[in-house]
């Protein structure tokens, strides 16, 4: 997804910046109050006032940014650890999990790749998110070996294959080369 930044990529700098204002706030209020107690015709009583109101303001908007940017960040973190637990999965049952569209689901694992979170590739003839490291565990499967039926499927290993035709579970060719060694 080629967009640029937004404001709330980066949550720790309104974070930051919402603290640093609440804390000049709390300064100035010590500053503006001894200000607003002694003496009633100071022009600095009226703009300590302004100033304080400024920084609380502006404060919170900032701290609700760091907020919703954190919120993101941890979003984003819990869909790559998804991500890497199943290794394999199609965008539309992502999707059904995030109860967000297709379309979503994938500028969600694209912004994931992007920030480093998790390693993969969407098959878009497929519309299946792989982990790098599942290109990595692809078995080679052409036909069941009981019925003689082709699987057109891609097979990770670890997963339990079964025959569409026969409903027998069929042993990958990868799994056969490395049992008849030993």
């Amino acid at each position: 997804m080629a967009t640029g930044k937004s404001i709330f990529d980066d949550y720790q700098i309104p974070m930051f910046l919402g603290v640093a204002a609440f804390f000049f706030a709390g300064m100035l209020g010590i500053v503006g109050g001894v200000a607003f107690f002694t003496d009633d015709s100071s022009p600095l009583r009226n703009m300590c006032g302004i100033v304080l109101v400024l920084l609380i303001v502006g404060g919170t908007v900032l701290m609700l940014i760091g907020l919703k940017g954190r919120k993101r960040q941890q979003d984003l973190e819990r869909v790559a650890d998804l991500l890497k637990a199943y290794r394999r999965i199609e965008v539309t049952k992502l999707a059904q999990k995030m109860d967000v569209t297709p379309m979503e689901a994938e500028y969600t694992i694209a912004e994931c790749i992007g920030q480093g979170l998790v390693e993969g590739y969407i098959d878009r003839r497929e519309g299946e998110f792989f982990t790098k490291e599942a290109l990595y565990q692809v078995m080679d499967i052409d036909s069941c070996p009981k019925c003689g039926a082709p699987t057109d499927d891609l097979y990770l290993v670890g997963e339990e294959i079964r025959c569409e035709y026969c409903d027998s579970i069929v042993m990958a060719i990868s799994e056969t080369r490395e049992k008849s060694k030993g």
